[in-house]
């Protein structure tokens, strides 16, 4: 229990307080357990004195000096702790550092600028309390509860809790914006729901951590420690100056399902056997990334630099224990929706059974001839595909085509003209058997040199000649149409049916000769 005497002369004043503790320094005060409640202490000196206990509800420490106190399960509930704050001075008061706060309640508390540099915080409680700006430096949170704290700070007067200690700590709903954690250890905490936005957390150490919804854009993660921690549903995208850096990050076994990491820079991070299901990659840093044995069903990866990634073993069904596994993170995307979408599979059979990709020249002359050969095919319940687009930085235009054509149930190729279309031919002809073309050519031009090699192959069918755009389009169902769904009925007949249709045909054809000569010369 606290000193009456020293109880007595604190309720007198601060001054008269003060000037006792002038008088007798080597004196430590005892207020264990004093109620101290709803008294103006601005300025007091408490340093080194004996709290433990001690209730301080609604009572006013501005600028207090408590470094070095025991405030062992003090209650500062609602108290105000806060500290003047001059801008460039070193502000001593409000003074807490070196203090031991062990199981104290500073719930809603205002420690604003508060020092609290290796102050003993352990299995404290700082439910909404306002520590903005406050200096953290080593300060040992271990266990502590600092649901909804606000640690907002900036860039120049930031909150700093670098090399602090917040093991198993509670910090869900805690704002720490723009905050510096850097070699902080987070590990085991709960930050569910927290802000850390801007945030430096380089060399952090955040191993087990539940950082559900957590809102990381713009944050600082480098090198930081981060296996096995639950990031679920964690926003980690960029903000408008910032992306997220995770480059050289251990997220081994973290928890990633549904976070959104778009921009983000995962060079050379660790993310293996990580559950990424859900997650949303869009133009990532994933360079060097080793994300083998990781979980990627329901994964969105667009536009993502993969180089030298380890991409080995990726998982693509929802269950854990399924053996289902490709080597390559985008094909993942794909072949699962191969295997399991029922719809997509429909949608590919119907896009390969109605597509037309049509190629030719677009000159203003002969881009109206491609334009109403795309209406025309339009009207038979086709979709046709024009390929005119500006050429691509990203990815070469022959591979482009060659993908469409892939895509197509055949091809019209306008060879009048032609400029590209030799060297579009020539990874579409050899390369998709399948997929037959038809060329077309205006009558008063011949084809171009190398042309003649495509009549090898059976499935680039003859040249139609026409002489102007209405003589095509009067035939185009013939010329075009039916030529390709023969060659189609041809190619679904049996290799010994056509033989035999070969042969009959061509028996056929000897028998009729022979009919035309006259009876003296037949047989």
């Amino acid at each position: 229990m606290a000193d009456d005497a020293h109880e007595r002369i604190l309720k007198s004043g601060v001054q008269a307080w003060n000037a006792w503790r002038k008088e007798h320094p080597e004196v430590v005060p005892d207020l264990s357990g004093a109620e101290l409640e709803e008294l103006d202490l601005t300025d007091i000196d408490l340093s080194s004195a004996n709290l433990n206990g001690a209730y301080f509800s609604n009572t006013s420490l501005i600028g207090a000096d408590l470094h070095d106190a025991s405030l062992q399960e003090a209650n500062f509930y609602r108290a105000f702790c806060n500290r003047i704050r001059l801008s460039g001075a070193n502000l001593v008061k409000a003074h807490l550092r070196e203090a031991n706060c062990f199981g104290g309640d500073f719930s809603c508390a205002d420690l604003r600028g508060a020092n609290l540099i290796e102050t003993q915080c352990s299995e404290t409680i700082f439910v909404e309390a306002d520590l903005r700006h406050a200096e953290l430096t080593k300060t040992i949170f271990q266990n502590a509860d600092l649901s909804g704290v606000d640690l907002r700070g900036t860039f120049t007067m930031g909150l700093c809790l670098a090399d602090a200690r917040l093991v198993d700590a509670k910090l869900d709903e805690a704002k720490f914006i723009d905050g510096d954690f850097r070699g902080t250890d987070l590990s085991g905490s709960s930050l569910g729901d927290a802000s850390l936005r801007n945030a430096n957390l380089r060399q952090a150490k955040l191993s087990k951590c539940v950082m559900t919804k957590v809102r990381m854009s713009g944050a600082e993660l480098s090198e930081a420690v981060l296996d096995h921690a639950d990031l679920t549903g964690a926003d980690l995208t960029a903000t408008r100056l910032f992306a997220a850096d995770l480059h050289d990050a251990n997220l081994e076994g973290a928890a990633l399902d549904g976070a959104m990491l778009a921009a983000a820079n995962l060079s050379n991070a660790t993310m293996r056997g990580s559950d990424l299901r859900g997650a949303v990659f869009i133009e990532s840093k994933l360079c060097g990334a080793n994300m083998s044995g990781a979980m990627v069903y329901g994964v969105s990866v667009w536009d993502c630099d993969l180089t030298d990634a380890n991409q080995t073993g990726l998982l693509i069904s929802p269950e854990e224990d399924s053996s289902i596994r490709v080597d390559d993170i985008e094909v993942a995307q794909f072949v699962y929706l191969l295997l399991f979408r029922k719809k997509l599979r429909n949608v590919i059979d119907t896009v390969t059974s109605r597509a037309v990709l049509i190629l030719g020249r677009f000159t203003e002359e002969r881009k109206n001839v491609l334009e109403t050969i795309h209406d025309r095919l339009s009207e038979r319940g086709l979709v046709p595909i024009i390929f005119d687009w500006p050429k691509s930085e990203r990815r070469d235009l022959t591979e482009t085509i060659l993908l469409l054509a892939t895509m197509s149930r055949f091809v019209v190729a306008d060879i009048t003209d032609a400029k590209s279309i030799p060297q579009e031919l020539s990874h579409i002809v050899p390369n998709l058997p399948s997929v037959p073309v038809v060329p077309l050519i205006k009558a008063s031009q011949s084809e171009y040199a190398l042309f003649e090699r495509w009549r090898a192959y059976d499935w680039v069918l003859r040249e139609y000649r026409y002489d102007d755009l209405e003589h095509l389009m009067s035939n185009f169902d013939e010329a075009v149409i039916r030529r390709v769904e023969r060659w189609e009925e041809e190619k679904r007949q049996p290799a010994n049916l056509r033989e035999q249709n070969e042969a009959l045909t061509a028996r056929i054809r000897e028998l009729e000769a022979q009919l035309q000569r006259g009876p003296e010369n037949r047989f």
